[in-house]
């Protein structure tokens, strides 16, 4: 993998299955010249994942999480640009509608995982964290030639909460958030 630049941004759209609005949060992705998307609280229907991205675009590649039971506060969306991240995607993972996994595979048998979370908002939900971190633990590894970008929306923030789980597991891992001095966040 030749070292190059991508632009990453995670963002919670609190639902796109309005199709003006889902063509906005493409039009920002295309804005902001963004190679990997990861969206959170999609809310999407199958059905409309399929007609408002799909049939319309073709400059990017996408997966989804999907919980037509429960769609509100569920589903995460990875979109890639297929010029740069896009063409090299060859397999998603999805255990629930929390968890998006998508491999990438590159020259000299370098795999990128991307993984797109959204944390249960509700810290009584503890089935949906301890999914999230059983998936941490289970499926993010060190090894060689293998590299992790894992964002969303974990609704976690540790100067208001005393319990943080989700990223108590992701520092197990060796993880670390890439904020810099320019791009300050607060996380969630």
């Amino acid at each position: 993998m030749n070292l190059q630049t991508w632009n990453i941004a995670t963002i919670n759209v609190k639902g796109i299955n309005d199709p003006e609005k889902f063509d906005e949060v493409i039009h920002w992705i295309d804005s902001k010249n963004l190679d990997i998307t990861i969206l959170t609280k999609t809310k999407l229907d199958p059905i409309r994942a399929f007609h408002n991205f799909n049939k319309k675009n073709k400059k990017y590649v996408a997966c989804w999480t999907f919980d037509c039971d429960q769609p509100k506060g569920s589903g995460v969306g990875i979109i890639t640009k297929k010029s740069t991240v896009g063409k090299h995607h060859f397999l998603n993972l999805s255990p629930n509608s929390r968890i998006l996994q998508a491999h990438f595979k590159f020259k000299g048998k370098i795999d990128l995982i991307l993984i797109g979370l959204y944390g249960p908002a509700n810290h009584a939900d503890k089935a949906s964290k301890n999914e999230i971190i059983h998936h941490i633990n289970t499926n993010v590894y060190n090894k060689e030639k293998t590299f992790y970008i894992l964002a969303g929306d974990l609704n976690e923030d540790p100067k208001q909460h005393p319990h943080t789980p989700i990223i108590d597991q992701l520092t197990t891992k060796g993880l670390h958030t890439t904020y810099t001095e320019n791009h300050k966040q607060i996380p969630t």
